[in-house]
């Protein structure tokens, strides 16, 4: 509904959860399980308590084998660590794209200028006149 308020001309930029690493959507989906039913300040301060464990996360093979049994977010700033974490686990609702389905949604929108962004799915789309 974002392209039918905005005005011709404005620009939409909007970023999405990656459906391309189906290694992250499964392990995510697994957790979210117990996460959604979590206190928020619970979660929020599991999400804290995980942002130091990033130089774990980042080593060559033991950070391949924590990835795999679950994620956190790799942001340099332990701040938007934190932010990213508690957001891939506490949204009652979630779901997952790829480039293309939004790249479609900004062209059958009439969105012209479509720039992808990273990271993830994430583009940008000026709204035609």
């Amino acid at each position: 509904q974002l392209p039918r308020v905005l005005k011709p001309g404005g620009r939409l930029s909007v970023t999405l959860y990656d459906a391309g690493n189906k290694v992250y959507v499964a392990n995510t989906r697994f957790w979210r399980r117990f996460t959604t039913r979590m206190p928020r300040r619970t979660l929020h301060t599991l999400s804290y308590a995980a942002a130091p464990l990033y130089y774990l996360w980042t080593l060559p093979v033991v950070g391949n084998l924590l990835r795999s049994i679950a994620f956190i977010s790799l942001e340099r700033d332990w701040r938007w660590r934190v932010l990213d974490t508690f957001d891939w686990y506490s949204p009652q609702y979630m779901s997952w794209h790829t480039h293309p389905e939004l790249f479609g949604w900004f062209k059958d929108n009439g969105f012209k200028e479509i720039e992808v962004l990273q990271p993830s799915v994430s583009q940008i789309g000026v709204k035609a006149f």
